[in-house]
């Protein structure tokens, strides 16, 4: 093994694998495994040399979600081998690179590393056998643009990219393709912006609406809906990012509030925020419609609970009903599950207060829609000008002066239909005949 290493030409040193080109393949997800397995996946498989074959049966052909750059991982030990891949380098250095490789690979099956042993003293020595009806770069050239695999540019460098679905299905006769009959056969998406992928072993699969029953809520108004989060990479890891929309309900300008809250409800509170609802996430809602969902499990790939906000005067009952069917089941939250069932316990005595002052800092509404009461935004309240200098401003005055506001309002708009309920002036003048008309008694319109 030795002596065929260093016989290697120069220009294969370079490719050499070690143990920090792992990242790079880390950062990207299975498209093929293996990258072709048989004349199944191409009429043209069986056309290659054995040694060729066997190369692409040893590699899985992976791709970056976003950018569709394409590497390369062992099929046994899963080790990338590169990040880069053109026709050219593909066509010349990868049978050297595979072989290299499975020799030490501690994973590879007796079998795949005696046939190795073979081939690469084949390749080094140019002899016929690894040349088949088909050459290597020929097959590459026809299978991969097939698949939706073209050379691009990325960041300046030409490379091998992945197209998205929407093109690639553009292509005539696709679905006879390797990715055709894949895609056609799954229902996850290659090359979308959420990064759902064919093969779920190999990258968390999109939040769904399941979760394990004994966590799961039998509570009508507690629902378990996608949140529509986003699948970022940074470094080698994937994530998901939770959407930004949400108003927590433990807010920094209710802080001289939320002092005479217990403790328990203020961890509680935290949990929670508050957002707006659409039929996408909630059969059946009104766009704008608001409700209560958890932080904690906003980017589970299992979906995140969440209920409707059923009134704004029952604000603090939803709040404490989201927290016993819930928040003291939530995966995510067990060391607070006894400073939860505390603020259960706690009953909504100063948690009906902070709500309703929350209620109007957010300027919740309720509205009658078809039967039913929905809590939406409303008109924010007016902040006066002329701070000049850093302080904690009281909002509590100002929300208190909304409200009252809000109050003489509603006050003002019932009179105003009593008004225009009542007969004019000149319908009270005194009829010629002396028949008994009723006259309206004097409106009070404040």
């Amino acid at each position: 093994k030795r002596k065929e290493k260093e016989a290697l030409p120069k220009h294969h040193e370079k490719v050499e694998y070690n143990s920090d080109s792992r990242q790079p393949a880390a950062k990207h997800v299975v498209l093929f495994s293996p990258f072709v397995q048989s004349v199944t996946d191409s009429a043209d498989f069986e056309k290659i040399s054995n040694c060729h074959a066997a190369i692409l049966q040893s590699v899985k052909l992976l791709h970056h979600p976003f950018n569709g750059s394409v590497a390369l991982q062992c099929q046994y030990c899963n080790q990338g081998m590169s990040s880069t891949w053109t026709y050219k380098k593909m066509t010349e250095m990868l049978p050297v690179l595979v072989c290299n490789h499975i020799l030490e690979c501690q994973n590879a099956p007796a079998e795949v590393v005696e046939s190795m042993q073979q081939h690469i003293t084949n390749i080094l020595n140019k002899s016929s056998e690894i040349i088949g009806e088909l050459s290597f770069g020929n097959f590459l050239e026809s299978f991969l643009p097939a698949n939706g695999i073209v050379e691009g540019a990325i960041k300046g460098d030409k490379q091998l990219v992945v197209m998205s679905d929407d093109k690639f299905k553009k292509i005539n006769g696709c679905e006879m393709s390797k990715r055709g009959r894949h895609a056609s056969s799954s229902t996850a998406l290659i090359g979308t912006k959420k990064g759902k992928r064919q093969d779920s072993s190999s990258v968390e699969s999109s939040p769904s609406a399941k979760r394990p029953k004994q966590l799961q809520s039998v509570h009508d108004e507690i629902k378990i809906g996608d949140m529509d989060c986003q699948l970022h990479y940074d470094e080698g890891r994937s994530m998901y990012v939770g959407p930004l929309d949400g108003l927590p309900l433990l807010t920094s300008m209710l802080q001289k509030e939320a002092k005479y809250l217990p403790p328990s409800q203020k961890v509680l509170l935290a949990q929670l925020e508050i957002f707006e609802l659409s039929p996408k996430i909630m059969k059946g809602a009104s766009n704008g419609s608001l409700g209560l969902r958890c932080q904690n499990c906003v980017t589970e790939k299992n979906g995140c609970c969440f209920m409707k906000l059923t009134s704004v005067n029952n604000l603090a009952r939803d709040v404490l009903l989201f927290g016993k069917e819930h928040v003291v089941r939530c995966v995510t939250r067990q060391k607070v599950t006894k400073q939860i069932h505390e603020s259960l316990v706690a009953g909504e005595g100063e948690l009906s207060k902070y709500c309703k002052l929350l209620a109007n800092l957010y300027c919740l509404e309720q509205r009658h829609i078809g039967g039913k009461i929905h809590v939406k935004f409303g008109e924010c309240p007016t902040i006066p000008a002329g701070y000049c200098r850093p302080c904690d401003i009281d909002f509590r005055s100002i929300l208190r002066d909304a409200e009252t506001n809000r109050m003489n309002a509603d006050t003002v708009g019932e009179a105003s239909k009593v008004l225009q309920k009542a007969p004019a002036q000149d319908e009270l003048k005194a009829p010629q005949t002396p028949a008994a008309v009723p006259v309206a008694a004097p409106v009070d319109a404040m």
